[in-house]
């Protein structure tokens, strides 16, 4: 690891009692480790912790990885005081490959959980993603469907998805429809498969699905389990460095194994997306279409209810 020589400082907690124990070593181990790398939290990292709280499945532990922050987020999760928690900080920013990577080879959990630091969970994220890789052995990574919500929590619109391994990545060229901090996969496959260092620029998950999808298996569940944050305005010049960073990589990839249809469809692909992205910025238009929001009544309610645990959740100060 490149922070290796970083001094650390992790506020610890105490196991839980429900938790398995290694028989060689007596420490009791979690099924799970969450996995979140923070950078200036700000006002969405509590709730995005506390979605990780309310979950249904509770055998986890959490590692909120503080990549060098320079607001005072942070302190609000160490203030939780829950046992789960384990909070790691290293007073210097190296990026979130480095501090996946670094998440991943501390994990103690047979799966490894992906969270980002603005997003919420619904309350049975775990445990569908769970029940999935432990019906099917094959698999080694499963996402679930999102639903975009804004700055104000409210649901603005529903991305596009696949369920199913062959339809994930049926169109490489066109990158895989599979929400990096909605990941649950086993931890084994995490560390044989590692976030490439450095990282090319916002799309670290793309690379890494790109590079292992003829060798894994990926799946979905098929409902909406988390809400993924979209900023008010969108940074322009930001998503179009993050397209070129992704065709870069794409058109390495196509070469290295000789896929030339697939590295002339990644440019046409490329090229489509930035006229779209000119078109819809030169309208005034919302990133992600808001129609399927609208008419999703059980959605609304579902959302509305997870909201509202959260919200109980953080006045009381107790755990659900």
């Amino acid at each position: 690891m490149k922070t290796g020589t970083t001094p650390l400082s992790v506020d610890r907690g105490i196991a839980l009692d429900h938790w398995s124990s290694d028989s060689v070593t007596g420490i009791e181990i979690p099924l799970v480790s969450v996995v979140m790398p923070v950078r200036n939290g700000g006002a969405h990292l509590k709730s995005a912790v506390l979605s990780v709280v309310c979950q249904t499945f509770r055998d986890w532990e959490m590692l909120v990885i503080d990549d060098g922050s320079s607001d005072s987020a942070v302190e609000q999760i160490v203030a939780m005081q829950d046992p789960r928690i384990r909070v790691i900080r290293h007073g210097l920013s190296c990026g979130i490959a480095v501090r996946l990577n670094e998440g991943i080879a501390i994990s103690r959990g047979r799966y490894v959980a992906r969270m980002d630091a603005d997003d919420i969970a619904f309350p049975t994220r775990f445990t569908k993603q769970l029940e999935l890789l432990s019906h099917d052995e094959r698999l080694d990574l499963v996402g679930v469907a999102i639903a975009a919500i804004d700055d104000n929590d409210k649901l603005v619109g529903i991305p596009p998805c696949e369920f199913e391994h062959e339809k994930i990545c049926a169109r490489p060229w066109r990158g895989f429809h599979l929400a990096h901090p909605g990941w649950m996969g086993r931890t084994s496959w995490f560390r044989a498969n590692l976030y490439r260092e450095p990282a090319p620029y916002a799309c670290e998950d793309q690379e890494l699905l790109l590079r292992t999808y003829t060798h894994s298996r990926f799946a979905c569940v098929p409902e909406i389990l988390l809400g993924y944050r979209l900023r008010h305005h969108v940074d322009w010049s930001k998503l179009a460095r993050t397209r070129r960073a992704v065709l870069q990589f794409q058109l390495r990839h196509f070469a290295s194994v000789q896929a030339w249809r697939d590295a002339g469809l990644a440019l046409a692909c490329y090229g489509l997306r930035s006229w779209r992205d000119a078109w819809t910025r030169w309208r005034g238009q919302n990133f992600f279409p808001g129609a399927g929001v609208a008419r999703s009544e059980q959605l609304a309610n579902e959302w509305g209810e997870v909201l509202r645990t959260l919200h109980q959740v953080a006045l009381s100060g107790r755990k659900p």
